[in-house]
């Protein structure tokens, strides 16, 4: 059996610097970074409970035929021992594997690293009580343009712009129930001030930050071969450039819809430029009367809906774009 590892995960909202961290702390001597996992969000059945035993086996082979968790690069093998129990909880089965992970890589400290894991901040903790969760925070006008670019997600900038509001609205709660176990860290403080920025990361985590952690790199554990297009900038060189790139190049109407969406947001986490004068009468109206509708329509209750009504358009040979890019980026 693998050894007990300390866990850390680093969380928060897509294209907000969650792989540039996890880079940064891969780097680290005692530590290794996973790719993501999104063992909570997709991989784990719904009400599933962290001790509940189940058939080893048949659990095991769920896992493994996540295509997430294939990034891992675990085999059966790996888990023989757990098989060989016979019974064993969702909570093992996880647990091994990361544990079999850092083994691997001969560290005492994993990182499991999936952005979307800050939806499931109370769950994680609840699950492990000696967990510590780092959350990176972006300017949510940066994080949400930058999805635009993202082949694998819709284009419509006013659902970005509901989904971060609603995410750092969610993480802030989690942050007041758990002030000790969770680390906010700045993606705009990691690219300004790298040096101390990662020595208070580190301090959190309980170990001494080492220079080595801001010497690019090429080789990367963090980020499988099908998702460097998209994440090469995580082992480059810190460029203090990215910070508040939406000054550059948001046009005033994309600027106006993230303003109006996120604004509140934004000022209450210390983001400036929110402001809305300069937006005409007209469409201060249309945005606030469209954001309502996003509000509603995308609250995350509504999600088995969309998928409900996804699945019947399927099933009728009808396309489902309209689902999921309802609309295009500078709606």
């Amino acid at each position: 059996m693998p050894q007990q590892v300390q866990i850390v995960f680093v969380v928060g909202f897509a294209r907000s610097g969650t792989t540039l961290l996890a880079t940064l702390l891969d780097r680290h001597s005692q530590m290794a970074a996973t790719p993501e996992t999104h063992f909570f969000d997709e991989v784990l059945p719904r009400g599933a409970r962290p001790d509940t035993a189940r058939d080893a086996a048949v659990l095991v082979s769920s896992f493994l035929g996540s295509a997430r968790v294939r990034d891992l690069g675990l085999t059966s093998e790996d888990f023989a021992n757990l098989v060989e129990r016979r019974t064993c909880s969702w909570r093992d089965l996880f647990s091994h594997a990361l544990a079999v992970y850092a083994g691997r890589h001969r560290a005492p400290i994993v990182v499991e690293k999936t952005p979307a894991h800050m939806t499931k901040v109370s769950q994680i903790l609840e699950w492990y009580p000696d967990a510590k969760v780092i959350h990176i925070l972006r300017d949510g006008r940066d994080a949400v343009l930058s999805l635009l670019r993202a082949p694998w997600t819709h284009s419509n900038l006013r659902r970005h712009a509901r989904t971060w509001r609603w995410c750092v609205k969610r993480m802030a709660r989690s942050q007041r129930a758990h002030p000790a176990r969770i680390f906010e860290v700045r993606y705009e403080a990691l690219l300004a001030h790298p040096d101390d920025t990662l020595r208070s990361v580190c301090d959190f985590i309980g170990v001494k930050f080492e220079p080595a952690q801001l010497r690019p790199a090429d080789a990367q554990r963090t980020v499988p071969e099908w998702e460097s297009e998209w994440k090469a900038k995580a082992a480059a060189e810190l460029d203090p450039a990215r910070i508040q790139a939406w000054k550059r190049t948001a046009t005033p109407k994309q600027r106006w819809i993230m303003n109006s969406m996120m604004g509140g947001a934004l000022r209450e986490r210390g983001y400036g430029e929110t402001s809305l004068a300069d937006c005409p009468l007209p469409t201060r109206v249309a945005n606030a009367f469209l954001n309502a509708i996003f509000l509603a329509a995308y609250h995350p209750a509504m999600k088995p809906a969309f998928a409900g009504v996804k699945r019947a358009l399927k099933f009728f040979g009808l396309p489902t774009d309209q689902i999921d890019r309802p609309g295009r980026a500078d709606d």
